[in-house]
This record gives C-alpha cells, structure tokens and sequence, in this order.
C-alpha cells in the first residue's frame, strides 16, 4: 500500500472525475488533496480522515509541526491500538523518499485487526519548513488493491500550498 502512494509520485495520475478537495487543515492549510466523492470523509481539527467506500481501507491526513513529528507518530499509533489493531514490531521497515516533490518519510508495519491481516503505514511529508502532513493508513491486504487505483490518485493529488 505504501508503495502505492510512493509510486503515484512518479507516474501522473489523472484527477477523479468526482473528486472533493480538502485543505489540510481547513484553517490555515499546508496542503490540499483530493478525494474520491463516493468515499466516506469527515474533516477534523488538524485535516481529513477518510475511509474507502467498501470500509476496507482508512486513512487520516493530519497536519503537524515539524517539532512535533516524533509525538504526533507516537499518537497515531496509540489511535490504532486503541482501535484493535495490533502492529507486529518486527515487520517495521523505514524509508525515505518524496510525494510530489516533498520529502517523506514512511514507516510500514503488518499487523492484525479484529477482521484478521492488515497493513499499517506513517508517512510523514514535509508541506512547508516547518509543518508536515502526516497519513496514517490502515488497510486489508486485499482492500488495498482493490482501491489501488483510488489511491494512486489520492497520492498524486496531494500539493503544498505555497
């Protein structure tokens, strides 16, 4: 999955053809991204979160301060663990790379849910100097390929506001 969002930044990905585009945060925004109308989103304080139209995919967009990125990780994981999502910490792999021109940093993970396998992946964008845009994914497998192609898009639609 996290290759997926990695991926779209080499390839240009056409926009949805119904998409709704999100600020990210609504107020004083360092990104915008589009989303798939026919996927469940809801704006919170520090962006979106949005969960795919089968349920089998979750992803949160959040912005935070540079200075808080290692806590905001920190957080993001007590989120799914609170959500019965147990990581498997010997599966974590880092890597370092770029979403459309931002530098990023991803971390991958396997892990289990209450409906069995599933993968759960950080990235953290650098939008501006000092903020960054952090997606937490939490996803089946299966869900992932099925909404490759959505994803894909999503990745490709990310942009800093400048």
């Amino acid at each position: 999955m996290k290759r997926l969002l990695i991926a779209a930044l080499l390839a240009a990905v056409p926009s949805f053809a119904y998409a709704k585009n999100y600020a990210i945060p609504k107020n004083n925004p360092v990104a915008t991204l589009a989303l798939p109308d026919d996927w469940e989103a809801d704006t919170i304080d520090s962006g979106v979160e949005v969960t795919s139209k089968d349920g089998e995919v979750y992803i949160a967009f959040e912005t935070v301060k540079a200075a808080d990125a290692k806590s905001a990780v920190g957080e993001a994981i007590d989120y799914l663990v609170s959500k019965g999502v147990k990581i498997d910490a010997s599966s974590m792999k880092t890597k370092d790379g770029a979403i459309n021109g931002m530098p990023s940093t991803e971390i991958d993970w396997k892990g289990t849910d209450k409906d069995g396998d599933t993968e759960i992946s950080l990235i953290v964008v650098q939008a501006s100097k000092d903020r960054l845009v952090m997606l937490t994914y939490w996803g089946t497998p299966e869900g992932g390929k099925a909404n490759e192609d959505a994803l894909n898009k999503i990745a490709a639609s990310i942009k800093p506001i400048n």
